[in-house]
């Protein structure tokens, strides 16, 4: 398993943790911030966009390099198709397609993170990049995403929802029998079969033990967001982030 795969794997798994508890949905990720100390603001004529850490977030990147990416929604849409089964090994994700990016250095002091980029952007993630001797990037790890626009919003909630069901899928395969475990590690359900709908906001998945697997999540658009490998036959409507790579960006 990846450096990469396992990160995001811990990273499903705590935010599985504060799901798992909730009577309801999460509320909408509010505009211009990730909810969790990452908050982005408008300043200066002409406009560019300011990074602004709470405590416990710019301890996490002082003294390291922190790269932003900022991009339009894609045009294209979730839509079913059959395909030959995901190809991801999370190790090389490029930039999404008509991005502008930056990378930022924040001093060990805290103080607001000025850029040039522009507030005309649906959304925007940052990663914290670990470089090592002439300059060489080793590890990037998702540090946060903000949506900038109602549109962003809704598409960054859509890519973390896929993300998970995609990631969990590619736990599952190997071990179907282990869904009990994966379940429990990951805060999901255990359904009863792929026709069940899993609760709001909760990831489910489904295993027969020996060559059918099933994954899926509602999105808050009320999307249900699937990934379902029944032999060599693979169903999904995630198709475009299964090709596209570049719309994991940042996760």
């Amino acid at each position: 398993m990846s450096v990469r795969l396992l990160t995001l794997l811990l990273a499903l798994a705590a935010a599985g943790a504060d799901l798992a508890y909730a009577q309801e949905p999460p509320a909408p990720l509010p505009l211009g911030t990730d909810g969790h100390g990452v908050r982005l603001v408008q300043r200066g004529t002409p406009a560019h966009l300011v990074v602004l850490l709470s405590p416990k977030r710019y301890r996490q990147v002082a003294g390291r390099a922190l790269q932003m990416v900022c991009a339009p929604v894609p045009d294209v849409t979730l839509g079913a198709d059959l395909v030959g089964g995901p190809r991801h090994d999370f190790r090389d994700v490029p930039r999404p397609r008509g991005s502008v990016g930056a990378v930022l250095h924040p001093p060990r002091r805290r103080t607001p993170l000025v850029t040039r980029l522009s507030p005309q952007w649906d959304w925007c993630a940052f990663v914290v990049r670990t470089v090592r001797d002439r300059g060489r990037v080793t590890r990037e790890v998702g540090f946060a995403t903000v949506p900038l626009t109602p549109a962003g919003a809704a598409f960054a909630d859509e890519r973390g929802v896929a993300l998970r069901v995609i990631v969990s899928d590619l736990l599952l395969l190997p071990r179907p029998e282990r869904v009990k475990q994966v379940a429990r590690w990951l805060h999901a359900v255990v359904l009863s079969s792929p026709a069940e709908t899993p609760p709001p906001g909760r990831l489910g998945l489904y295993s027969d033990h020996r060559r059918h697997v099933y994954a899926a999540q509602t999105d808050r658009a009320g999307d249900l967001l699937f990934l379902d490998h029944d032999g060599d036959v693979v169903r999904t409507n995630l198709l475009r982030y299964m090709q596209d790579d570049a719309l994991l960006w940042g996760l």
